[in-house]
């Protein structure tokens, strides 16, 4: 599979240093080879300066900034639409975060290969690493139900993790395991199932998106998986630095939720996922205060 047909967007919000990073580790192995997008979603810093400067000089390199900050999907639809529309080629559609690493010389030409060789499979994803601990079984949920992701990013309740994932649907010829949701941070879709689906669904601001796209996959019958015979490095912080980041991270997750309640789920299942958010959020929020006490106490010591 040719590399031409491939598009890249990294989303850039106030992280120059993160997305240089990012790319750099693209092109140490494919230089000139793949069309890369770099969208700066209105930063309040220098980074859009920053990035100009920066890759001025390579042609495969284009560098957007949207007219407001409209979120993580609109953003990213920015990018992917200036692919679509500036490359007849494009067949193919990824979506790298910019705090993401790439640590193969061949992770793009093997994820091509999976999906040319699958005509169900409208998406794939390496293997994610966080904290040099892969993270694939978090990515196999029973139903693409948000309550799920939400009870599962307490602490406190990791042990019943495994009850609320499956197993895998594994393909042992191809090392790819199909699941409900691929991770939002690095992942290849097909343009034509992407934009049959209407891309990212841009009335969702933040959190969440590849749990909508879970969902509209799985409506359409297609498939997403998982590859085995790739990672990549995802620099994730699950907690911020202040409380009135790690609240407004909190909030936008909430609404998230309550979105994918109302347009996504069923109705039985939108209220019941709704009232389980309501019953956990005063946990959510007590977890918050404490790990943020924690990491104060072991900073001042």
């Amino acid at each position: 599979m040719s590399l031409d047909y491939l598009g890249i967007v990294v989303l850039n919000y106030n992280s120059f240093s993160l997305t240089t990073q990012c790319i750099d580790s693209i092109l140490k192995y494919y230089r000139e080879r793949i069309k890369i997008v770099i969208v700066d979603n209105q930063s309040n810093d220098q980074s859009f300066k920053l990035l100009n400067e920066n890759y001025a000089g390579w042609p495969n390199i284009h560098i957007l900034q949207t007219e407001y900050n409209g979120g993580y999907s609109y953003g990213n639809n920015v990018g992917m639409r200036y692919l679509i529309q500036n490359y007849d080629e494009i067949e193919y559609l990824a979506i790298i975060n910019p705090d993401v690493v790439i640590m193969s010389n061949d992770i793009f030409e093997t994820l091509l290969k999976r999906l040319e060789q699958d005509d169900r499979l409208a998406g794939i994803s390496p293997l994610m690493m966080i904290g040099n601990k892969l993270k694939p079984n978090r990515w196999a949920i029973k139903n693409p139900k948000y309550i799920y992701h939400f009870i599962s990013s307490f602490v406190f309740l990791t042990p019943v993790d495994p009850l609320l994932y499956r197993s895998y649907e594994t393909d042992t010829e191809s090392l790819v395991a199909y699941v409900d949701v691929i991770p939002g941070s690095f992942f290849i879709m097909k343009k034509d199932i992407f934009v049959q689906i209407g891309l990212l669904d841009e009335n969702n601001f933040l959190y969440g998106e590849e749990i909508i796209i879970g969902k509209k996959i799985k409506d359409e019958e297609y498939k997403l998986g998982l590859s085995f015979e790739e990672f990549y490095i995802h620099h994730h912080n699950s907690t911020c630095d202040s409380l009135i980041a790690n609240f407004s991270q909190l909030k936008f997750s909430i609404r998230s939720h309550l979105y994918f309640n109302r347009f996504y789920q069923n109705k039985f299942w939108g209220i019941i996922d709704s009232l389980l958010l309501i019953l956990f959020m005063p946990l959510k929020v007590l977890e918050i205060i404490i790990i943020y006490c924690i990491k104060r106490s072991k900073v001042s010591k």
